[in-house]
């Protein structure tokens, strides 16, 4: 099951905002795999919904769902890039904030 946040900023479209797309996911709770498989459809759904940067809240933990999403979107053709320092810190040490590729 997909825990998702109404949250958005300011990379979100405001058609995006209109429908009620959350541009966060939390993973919190999901095997691996599991987690993987909510990640990549959430990641299709922003793109096609024009979202431009996402959440990604993996917990801290010891680092096992972290490193199967930086995994992920290290290899995904759909992500610019991402980071788990910088922004997204502000959000907490649990979170990885993702740059998505534009779909025309």
């Amino acid at each position: 099951m997909i825990k998702l946040h109404r949250r958005y900023n300011a990379h979100s479209s405001s058609k995006s905002r209109r429908k009620g797309i959350s541009d966060t996911i939390d993973l919190h709770g999901l095997s691996g795999d599991d987690a993987i498989l909510q990640l990549e459809q959430f990641v299709n759904d922003s793109i096609m919904n024009n979202i431009e940067e996402i959440k990604i809240i993996h917990g801290k933990g010891k680092g096992i769902l972290k490193k199967k999403v930086i995994d992920y979107l290290e290899n995904s053709e759909l992500v610019k890039d991402y980071e788990c320092g910088g922004f997204a810190k502000l959000l907490g040490y649990g979170t990885t904030v993702a740059r998505l590729i534009k779909f025309r």
